[in-house]
């Protein structure tokens, strides 16, 4: 697995679908959460009451806007098994 800064591949283009305990629109969420489902209290806003798929989604796709960007999500992975690499530029 190689991470670089000058490997070209930005994320863009890049859609992440996760299933978890919700998602508070935090900050570094700004603009990017495009859809959110309530499976269990069929609420319409995001929320999160147990504040783990906030947490998985920061990971993913923090911008690190609150840290000021100190702290930021994976920006990008290059998986050297991956055939069509040039697909998630």
């Amino acid at each position: 697995m190689k991470n670089s800064d000058d490997s070209g591949y930005t994320g863009k283009h890049v859609g992440v679908c996760v299933l978890d305990t919700g998602i508070f629109p935090h900050i570094d969420f700004t603009g990017r959460i495009l859809a959110f489902q309530d499976f269990i209290g069929h609420r319409i806003r995001p929320y999160d009451d147990n504040s783990h798929g906030t947490h998985v989604c920061g990971i993913i796709g923090g911008d690190g806007r609150a840290s000021e960007r100190i702290v930021q999500a994976v920006r990008y992975v290059y998986n050297e098994c991956s055939e069509r690499p040039e697909e998630f530029k």
